[in-house]
């Protein structure tokens, strides 16, 4: 099994039939609304996030094109404390993130609202997500689709060999020990 998308593909259309589950019992769905556009691009997140949004604040008139140079700033300042947080997903916006930006009240409540959660899903899952489409950098992908390659051949492997306990040194620190089926590694001063 290969998972590698041909190299002609930059985006597709993901169609999710479980996203408005409640709506498609009652019949009231828009069938557009389960859709996902999946944009492939060469750029690093960053560089996606700052192309999309500079392009969308300044059509919803947020920002002049002048100052969209801002979108970088707050970017670097934002993923600068995601990471200082230690990719922690409980992150909150506070004010110091858009100091000194020179921002009107409406661009502050977009920045604080929209772009901060987009970055903040970026910084986590090397995705930028924007309405109803999805920016993924191709590597990423290419590495997602060969570590799923990866973790399918090793299901395969333990489907007919029996599945090995993990970790195959000792069960000692493993958290999942008091439900595990298999024999317990290491003998019995491991336990």
């Amino acid at each position: 099994m290969s998972a590698k998308l041909p190299e002609n593909i930059s985006r597709f259309v993901f169609y999710y039939t479980a996203a408005n589950e409640i709506n498609a019992l009652t019949g009231n769905i828009d069938v557009e609304k389960n859709c996902l556009e999946i944009c492939l691009k060469d750029e690093d997140v960053r560089e996606i996030f700052i192309e999309y949004f500079s392009k969308h604040t300044v059509e919803i008139g947020l920002l002049d094109e002048s100052d969209t140079w801002v979108l970088g700033e707050f970017y670097d300042r934002t993923h600068r404390k995601i990471i200082d947080k230690a990719k922690s997903s409980d992150i909150r916006f506070d004010k110091s993130l858009i100091k000194g930006l020179g921002l009107i009240e409406d661009a502050e409540i977009y920045f604080k609202d929209t772009l901060f959660h987009s970055i903040k899903e970026s910084v986590l899952n090397e995705v930028v997500i924007a309405d109803n489409r999805i920016f993924i950098n191709k590597s990423t992908l290419d590495r997602t689709l060969e570590q799923m390659d990866k973790d399918h051949i090793d299901m395969i492997a333990g489907a007919h060999a029996g599945y090995a306990p993990q970790p195959s040194t000792s069960c000692k620190d493993c958290e999942y020990r008091t439900l595990c089926i298999n024999n317990i590694i290491g003998g019995e001063d491991d336990e």
